[in-house]
């Protein structure tokens, strides 16, 4: 209720609508009063009331001492004392206030004073103030504040006491609102005209219009308040209103309403508000306070929500699914604030899991297919957040998910969003704080329907924005980044290919960084230092290819988990590479190491050794070192012995698998046969399986192999290089099969050797030799006109020779001493039989042939021996890598043109005995290996 002093006159303060200060000394009138009576308990007599206007007029005598307040006033003179009232309206004690008031009148106090600029006899107060220029005077600073007026439980109307100086005349009026704090609002516009700014404190400008006056008149709507509204208003008057006390002034909003802290000495009356429910934390105006005092807001808001008290009745926590907290891999960063982490699914492996950081957004990379560019700073903000966690287990905080929906396809789907912490101890680091701190992303603000879906350290987010802000780091610099251009031409083969000549020149290679996956041994390369992006494969690695959707290509055998692999140890790693070759599409082939591995296992050797990929011993061979390929044969070795992923496949197919099916076997009725020739003919190598066992194409059967090779590729033409369906096939079928040998993927004639788990074959190549396990969606129907002429690759082994076979200790080096002696050579070739044995295979006698030098003439003193062609399986023997059977004497006697042949390997085979050649190295062979 109001309450007027009986029979007192006090000097009038102005109106908002008035102009000038009102009456002299009616501001230290009414600061005496307030001062006097605030706060304390009071007695109080209605002693008469005025209709006509509606007050009521009485007396109040202070509680605990008994004062009479009117005496007092009268006595120093602050008010005037009615002379002439009507009867019924006047204080009981009239009398004796007008002693006082005359007496004061005497000593010149109060009111009756000389009115000066000294004694501030007219203090005005600005109902609105320039609140910019006050800003900028009082920022940061603990100034005096007078709470004038309570609009609700967070926002005010103070008077600042101290702007403008000691002597000021006129003191500011200026709306304010608590920093960090939004409480329910009294005056509300209807929903359809409900403001999307916060609401003004009383008495600030905004376009001339005052806060009140905007809300009542937007719509013509009556303002309704918010649940709670009335009760935060009510909590902060009995504790504000009319105190003095010290603000400090943190923030502007652009409607020109202060933001600060009120600073009480019996506590926060923002954390206070938040504790008992009466608000929440308002992200728009936290960043202006410290660190601390956000936490401790924070900490008060989730205590009001755990007890669901008041506004937060009902509130539940944001539902989470899965673990919310864990360890993981980080194997990809998508985005300056996106990654993928790996993950147990469950079943005993692994998976990848995306996790978005909370409260953040980085600049977007554009998408090329659709022709957006790139945002300013996204290639930096990703770099650096790939630099700091990639290939690192971090430590992950789920805090909420959302439902994010497909512009494209319109499907919804479920994104985790949390927090990342990398490193360890001392040293750990919030990586959505350092990308915040360096400029490279913002901190997004969460709207009121979904205030929970925020970072865990959101402030300390706001406040390393702020840091960059003012530091104009990176997106808050106002220019762009000085990023040197890289040219990508994983798309544009030619200019590929006309880089190749300045790649190999550098033999120290390039440090460089995988940007791409495509299987375990294929990826797309970025060289910073050259500006460029390539197409890059493992020369030394044969790796099974994963599905392509653009041809319908089914993924071969392990192919998905090399990828996994190569994704989880190998992507977007820096990398040393050395380029060797460029093939005809552009594609580098080389070796790598990865940057910082040190003395660990290379990644080649770890998917050698899970049995993901095999040794292409030819390109090891010709383009490594003995001490680089060592370790890579010793993985594989080990991967055989254990039998591992391919490897494993290997061994069930061989079970399975019967003997080859003989040369007769492919010709067909009404066709001509395979002719075996006599005597000595010309011979090219077309396949090493091992030094046991290798393919032939006859020299003067070349007509054959183009014929078929133009058969073959006109059917391609009519069928498609790419996979079909899945073929149903048995084995020993006769059909089309598709390979890539390096040079493109191309039909050839096959016959199916075996059938593995119903979705895959191992298939004979028989026009080239070679055996390979591919998915049936890789085979097509072959009409048996196709096979009318015969096999064009003839099954060979040396005659009476015992080789090692891969699997033993000298296996590798018998192949790559046969390789060396036959590969790319016309040699001559004597067949010791005409028809295939058990193991699908004639026994031969190879010969490297002896060229003549141009001009030169042979002598008849020159050594026989010396014009003698070369027999491969001699100089095998003399080196130690083959041995006769233990029935090789007898054998002989069956063999046709082998006159002397047992008797030339003998001799071999002693020579090597004496000088403990290869695997002699020991002395005599153990009775098993003789």
């Amino acid at each position: 209720m109001q309450l007027t002093f009986s029979s007192l006159i006090a000097p009038k303060l102005p109106r908002p609508s008035d102009e000038g200060a009102g009456d002299a000394f009616a501001w230290q009138s009414r600061e005496y009063l307030r001062k006097l009576l605030l706060g304390k308990a009071v007695n109080f007599t209605i002693e008469y009331t005025v209709e006509a206007i509606k007050r009521s007029f009485g007396s109040v005598v202070i509680s605990d001492t008994g004062d009479h307040v009117q005496k007092l006033v009268a006595a120093e003179g602050w008010c005037r004392v009615k002379e002439n009232s009507r009867e019924g309206e006047m204080s009981p004690v009239h009398e004796e206030l007008v002693m006082l008031s005359t007496a004061a009148q005497q000593d010149k106090r109060g009111v009756f004073q000389e009115p000066t600029p000294e004694n501030g006899a007219f203090v005005a107060v600005d109902r609105q103030p320039d609140t910019k220029t006050v800003f900028e005077e009082l920022k940061g600073k603990t100034t005096r504040a007078l709470v004038d007026y309570v609009s609700g439980g967070a926002s005010f109307r103070l008077i600042l006491l101290e702007a403008g100086g000691e002597n000021a005349t006129s003191l500011p009026a200026v709306g304010f609102f608590l920093t960090g704090v939004a409480c329910p609002r009294v005056n509300v516009r209807p929903a359809a005209a409900a403001p999307a700014a916060p609401a003004q404190a009383p008495g600030a400008k905004a376009n001339g219009t005052s806060a009140a006056a905007a809300v009542m008149s937007n719509g013509g709507g009556v303002a309704q308040p918010e649940p709670y509204s009335r009760e935060a208003k009510h909590f902060t008057e009995v504790r504000l209103l009319q105190r003095e006390l010290d603000v400090v002034l943190e923030g502007l909003d652009r409607y020109g309403n202060l933001v600060g802290t009120m600073l009480h000495p019996k506590g926060n009356i923002s954390v206070e508000l938040l504790k008992n429910g009466f608000g929440r934390v308002a992200d728009w105006s936290i960043g202006f306070t410290g660190t601390d005092a956000a936490t401790a807001m924070r900490q008060a808001e989730a205590t009001a929500k755990r007890q669901q008290l008041r506004i937060w009745r009902g509130w539940t926590p944001p539902t989470v699914t899965g673990k919310r907290r864990f360890d993981a891999l980080v194997v990809e960063v998508q985005s300056g604030d996106t990654i993928f982490v790996c993950v147990p699914d469950g079943k005993g492996g692994e998976k990848e899991e995306r996790v978005s950081l909370s409260s953040l957004r980085a600049p977007r990379l554009g998408n090329r297919r659709a022709g957006s560019p790139d945002e300013p700073w996204s290639v930096e903000a990703k770099e650096a957040l790939r630099s700091r966690v990639i290939g690192r287990t971090v430590s992950v905080s789920i805090e909420y998910e959302r439902e994010i929906k497909n512009a494209g396809t319109g499907d919804s789907q479920k994104r985790r969003f949390g927090t990342v912490l990398v490193g360890k101890g001392s040293r750990v680091k919030n990586v959505a704080a350092v990308l915040v701190s360096e400029g490279l992303a913002q901190v997004m603000r969460s709207g009121k329907e979904n205030a929970d879906e925020r970072s865990a350290h959101f402030d300390s987010l706001v406040a390393a924005e702020e840091s960059a802000r003012q530091a104009k780091k990176g997106i808050h610099s106002g220019g762009l980044p000085s990023t040197a251009p890289i040219q990508d031409l994983t798309t544009d083969s030619r200019r590929a290919k006309g880089m190749e000549a300045e790649l190999r020149r550098e033999t120290r290679g390039f440090r460089a960084r995988v940007e791409h996956v495509f299987n375990g041994g294929m990826f797309k390369i970025v060289i910073p230092r050259e500006g460029l992006a390539l197409m890059f494969r493992i020369g030394a690695l044969r790796v099974p290819k994963p599905a392509s959707a653009a041809s319908s290509r089914a993924p071969e055998p392990l192919a998905d988990e090399a990828k996994a692999y190569a994704r989880k140890h190998l992507n977007q790693r820096d990398i040393e590479v050395v380029i060797a070759e460029m093939d005809r599409n552009g594609i580098a082939i080389g070796s790598l190491t990865v940057v910082g591995q040190g003395n660990a296992k290379s990644y080649a050797e770890g998917l050698l050794e899970e049995g993901l990929a095999k040794l292409d011993e030819r390109y090891a061979e010709y383009n490594l070192t003995q001490a680089a390929v060592i370790p890579l044969r010793r993985a594989m070795e080990s991967a055989t012995e254990q039998k591992k992923g391919l490897h494993l496949l290997d061994a069930k197919a061989a079970e399975e698998e019967e003997k080859p099916p003989e040369a007769e076997e492919v010709t067909v009725g009404g066709t001509r046969a395979l002719e075996i020739p006599s005597g000595t003919c010309l011979v090219r190598v077309a396949d090493i399986a091992d030094a046991s066992k290798f393919s032939l194409h006859l020299d003067d059967r070349r007509g054959d192999l183009q014929e078929v090779n133009e058969m073959m590729e006109e059917f391609g033409t009519q069928q498609g290089l790419n996979p079909g369906p899945p073929m149903q096939v048995r084995r020993g079928q006769k059909c089309a099969a598709l390979f890539d040998d390096g040079s493109g993927v191309q039909w050839y004639r096959a016959i199916v050797l075996a059938v593995i788990g119903g979705t895959d074959v191992r298939v004979h190549y028989v026009d080239y030799g070679n055996t390979d396990v591919i998915a049936t969606n890789r085979l097509a129907p072959l009409e048996l006109t196709y096979f009318a002429i015969p096999p064009c690759a003839v099954g060979a082994r040396l005659a009476l020779l015992r080789t090692p076979t891969l699997d033993n200790e000298f296996g590798s080096d018998a192949a790559y001493f046969l390789n060396e002696m036959v590969w790319n050579r016309v040699l001559e070739c004597v067949f010791h039989t005409r028809t295939m044995g058990s193991e699908g295979v004639l026994e031969v006698s190879l010969s490297q042939p002896q060229p003549q030098e141009a001009g030169e003439t042979k002598g008849k003193q020159e050594d026989e021996e010396d014009a003698a062609p070369k027999s491969v399986a001699e100089e095998m023997v003399k080196a130690g890598l083959a041995t006769l059977t233990k029935s090789a004497e007898s054998d002989s006697r069956n063999l046709l043109e082998a006159e002397g042949l047992y008797e030339k390997l003998r001799e071999a085979q002693e020579a090597a005995r004496r000088g403990r050649s290869g695997q002699w190295h020991l002395g005599d062979l153990p009775e098993d290996d003789d």
